[in-house]
């Protein structure tokens, strides 16, 4: 009987609480917009990579890739400084018969989909280096 009695009473204390009541009601309203403002953002990622000396059918099937730009360039020297100055997300050089990517590390997500990317044929040897 004593626990119904407080029971009773911690109820009507907070349905007198304005403040209480306030935050019971919109509370769950505002966390619940602010979730969908998080996860309504852009999920696609765009990733630009710039290759040089790169055989025609690699350039070819990346720039099928849906949100992958390919920039050629005509020196490593021009492609690197694409890298340095982050025009581009990552850049693949052949050298003899080895393939070189590497990759500016400024957003995760577009230097994973790169790695992806990059890795798209498993009979090419890749040597992978960051920027410095």
């Amino acid at each position: 009987m004593r626990t119904i009695a407080i029971t009773n009473r911690i109820f009507k204390e907070l349905l007198r609480d304005r403040r209480t009541l306030a935050l019971l009601s919109s509370g769950p309203i505002f966390i619940m917009w602010l979730l969908s403002i998080m996860f309504s953002a852009n999920l696609s990622t765009n990733v630009k990579i710039g290759t040089y000396h790169v055989d025609p059918a690699i350039v070819k099937n990346l720039r099928d890739i849906k949100h992958v730009t390919v920039k050629q360039y005509s020196s490593q020297a021009q492609a690197d400084q694409a890298l340095h100055n982050y025009q581009v997300d990552s850049i693949i050089v052949k050298q003899d018969r080895q393939y070189d990517v590497a990759h500016a590390n400024i957003d995760s997500s577009k230097t994973t989909l790169a790695k992806l990317h990059c890795s798209f044929n498993s009979q090419r040897t890749f040597k992978k280096r960051s920027k410095n």
